[in-house]
């Protein structure tokens, strides 16, 4: 099956970002071969700082993470204008 861990971030204050950021290389850590996707706010607004990181395998806004495609799509970052939705 896919080894999957999934991150779902905030973007209120720097330090939940920066927990994001903790939690995202502790995941990888723990689990080397899972797929991690990053999503939740903190990733809406920002989502180009979360694809950097090494450790990051997918990034997908608020809408998108409702979206079964996109889980599956080919595209590291799917992250829209929340406005639009």
């Amino acid at each position: 099956g896919r080894d999957l861990v999934v991150i779902n971030s905030c973007a209120v204050t720097n330090t939940a970002v920066a927990e994001t950021r903790k939690a995202i290389r502790r995941a990888r850590a723990d689990r080397p071969g899972a797929e991690i996707v990053v999503t939740g706010c903190a990733a809406q607004i920002d989502p180009t700082a979360f694809a950097a990181m090494p450790e990051v395998d997918r990034v997908l806004g608020n809408a998108e993470k409702l979206s079964g495609d996109a889980w599956a799509a080919p595209e590291p970052v799917l992250v829209g204008d929340i406005a639009q939705v």
